[in-house]
């Protein structure tokens, strides 16, 4: 690798492959850079992607002065030390496996819950967006975008499990309760979220006949998905399940659920 820095000055660094093995270290399940790794990967790429296993990676010193501050904040090291590197040329790629990566649960990255990873990286991709003066902020919100969609999955299945588990208080706003102070959701995403979490549970609870979960989640799908009432369906489906309401506890049931929200 130092040889391969020395045959090319302009770039910032240098990586190499590597193979995945087993936990006990017996078999290899694969090599972590693909045929298709460029020769030379740019900014702009390693923003799309981080290639680089961190065992392999070589880089020439002092590129940058002083860590930023948001540096020590972030909850992984790599990935945007490459970035800061990259900001001063390209990373080589040498295609040879020279190191080996044991894969476990005990893992600091592997080992994170998925859900955690996810918000890392938009924790990541925000800061850096910042430090590179929106530069490239077209390949930032695409990334941010598939991160936040891919989130809003896992947290509509964990809500919806959440209220089948407690059919008749659907309490999923707690899935929101240990969520990380530093990133912030918008009031549309959590609406987003929540609405298509009642409107699964909805259907649900229809179909097993729980016509009190069904009422619960009628009411809190229309408070935060209002255009759900022109779905001739979930309109069906709250006339039949408070039918044998009087008006006065369905408006009672209306302002209590809006207002403990």
């Amino acid at each position: 690798q130092v040889d391969f820095l020395d045959a090319h000055p302009k770039c910032a660094g240098c990586f190499h492959n590597a193979n995945i093995v087993s936990e006990d270290g017996g078999r290899v399940l694969k090599q972590m850079v693909g045929p298709e790794q460029k020769p030379l990967s740019s900014l702009e790429d390693l923003l799309n992607w981080n290639p680089i296993p961190t065992s392999t990676v070589l880089f020439r010193r002092g590129l940058f002065g002083d860590f930023p501050d948001w540096y020590y904040e972030l909850p992984m090291g790599d990935w945007p030390l490459h970035i800061l590197n990259a900001q001063h040329g390209p990373f080589g790629y040498v295609d040879r496996v020279m190191a080996v990566y044991r894969r476990h649960e005990g893992g600091v990255w592997t080992g994170l819950e998925h859900s955690l990873s996810l918000q890392s990286r938009i924790q990541f991709f925000e800061t850096i967006n910042a430090h590179l003066n929106f530069e490239y902020e077209g390949i930032v919100q695409d990334k941010l975008a598939g991160y936040w969609d891919r989130l809003r999955q896992e947290f509509v299945e964990r809500g919806y499990q959440m209220g089948m588990e407690e059919p008749r208080r659907a309490p999923v706003h707690r899935i929101f309760d240990d969520w990380p102070e530093s990133v912030e959701p918008s009031a549309t995403w959590r609406a987003q979220v929540l609405g298509e979490i009642y409107e699964r549970l909805l259907f649900a609870n229809y179909r097993s006949r729980n016509l009190t979960a069904t009422r619960v989640c009628w009411l809190r799908l229309l408070q935060y998905r209002p255009a759900a009432w022109k779905n001739r369906g979930v309109w069906s489906i709250g006339l039949q399940a408070f039918a044998t309401l009087p008006a006065k506890r369905i408006w009672q049931r209306w302002f209590r659920d809006a207002t403990t929200s």
